[in-house]
């Protein structure tokens, strides 16, 4: 039998939630598939449950290995792997019946060596808290690399010759090891695709590491940061993309900053690991060494002026706003309209409304967006309303 997917599951410690993750996998509409679990020295019941469900399915192939971390779990997983494709899905998470299906029919139609998917945010019992959108227009490397598109595995297919012909492995003993890895294999892919459809459910852990920022996870979180640096420079491509690099930088500062405890830990990391040698005159590293929670929005501000954006309009009427008003006055750039998400009547000295209140006017403008903790939702809603309504920005 022609095996056309390959599921790469990493569990460790996951008797809670594997079941359910394995049976959304095996009730795949899709079932030429193979579904390897790489069981990364857990000390549960994990290795039990799993070598009871492998007697129940032969497509089951169940790998125990000393705990290593899951990036290396996730590389074993693809080296024995022999599918035309590799999916990978967290052991909290489950997809819908007809995701691979679904992608790998995308995949065959367009030869893609990527497939992207939209995924929903759950909680514990299955409730969808939001939606991640993703758009045509951001499906390649350098969207990859400024995290326009998530860096996670799991809401993709990959061929499995990106791996192998490239010798990409996931970074060992980092939990963001996917931010290390995924933007190789956009580099290296020829064609990527989407399915516009909400396929994968990702279980939001409010216990879990990505949601609890401690200095182990800076710690891990520079490690990831200077392994894509160094790609870069490998690949001869850091002066292209050093723009988009940055902008990866700022974003991963977002999530560091936002525990104050750490500010002076981030900074001596910043420093130690000398990124800005490699910035252009837009921003100064004395700006990005500041406790400002503002860093991104100034650096955006600085490129927009330096490419000729005179106008925009601004999503959002929070704290930043005055910072980002006086900005902009310094910088000639004309603001537009506030938008927000429910029209709050409020008294501005510009024109307020939401999306609809100035569909009209939205044709190749720009919309500047002012959230961290809520930017990506913010951007899938703009992206499907664009898209409902015809508008390319």
């Amino acid at each position: 039998m022609l095996i056309k997917i390959s599921v790469v599951i990493p569990a460790y410690n996951a008797s809670k939630y594997i079941v359910e993750c394995l049976d959304s996998i095996i009730k795949q509409s899709l079932q030429d598939i193979e579904i390897i679990v790489v069981n990364d020295g857990s000390i549960d019941d994990t290795k039990s449950i799993l070598d009871a469900l492998a007697l129940e399915d032969k497509r089951l192939k169940i790998i125990h290995q000393k705990n290593q971390s899951v990036g290396v779990a996730r590389t074993n997983g693809v080296l024995v792997a022999q599918g035309e494709y590799i999916a990978f899905v967290d052991s909290d998470d489950t997809i819908n019946e007809d995701m691979l299906k679904t992608m790998y029919e995308k995949a065959q139609e367009k030869n893609s060596d990527i497939v992207v998917c939209n995924y929903n945010r759950v909680d514990a019992k299955g409730k969808i808290l939001s939606k991640a959108y993703f758009s045509e227009k951001y499906l390649d490397f350098e969207a990859s690399l400024s995290l326009k598109i998530d860096p996670p595995t799991w809401n993709k297919i990959y061929k499995k010759e990106l791996f192998l012909d490239n010798n990409i492995h996931f970074k060992e003993r980092v939990f963001c090891e996917d931010l290390a890895t995924t933007m190789e294999l956009f580099f290296f892919a020829k064609q990527i695709d989407n399915v516009d459809a909400y396929l994968y459910n990702y279980f939001i852990n409010p216990n879990g590491a990505s949601m609890n920022v401690t200095q182990k996870n800076v710690d891990h979180i520079f490690i990831a940061l200077e392994t894509n640096k160094l790609f870069l420079q490998k690949q001869g491509v850091m002066e292209v993309y050093q723009h988009s690099f940055i902008l990866r930088i700022l974003q991963q500062l977002d999530v560091m900053y936002s525990n104050k405890e750490l500010y002076t830990y981030v900074n001596k990391k910043l420093q130690e690991y000398s990124y800005f040698e490699i910035q252009s005159q837009l921003i100064s590293k004395e700006f990005l060494l500041k406790k400002s929670p503002f860093k991104q929005f100034e650096y955006l501000a600085l490129k927009m002026k330096k490419e000729g954006i005179s106008s925009t309009f601004i999503y959002g009427y929070g704290e930043a706003f005055s910072f980002i008003e006086e900005l902009f006055s310094q910088l000639n750039i004309e603001i537009l309209g506030v938008i927000e998400s429910i029209d709050r009547k409020r008294k501005l000295s510009y024109r307020y409304g939401t999306l609809e209140h100035f569909n009209k006017e939205l044709k190749n403008a720009n919309i500047f967006v002012m959230s961290v903790d809520y930017v990506n939702e913010i951007n899938d809603m703009i992206n499907v309303f664009m898209n409902s309504n015809g508008i390319s920005l």
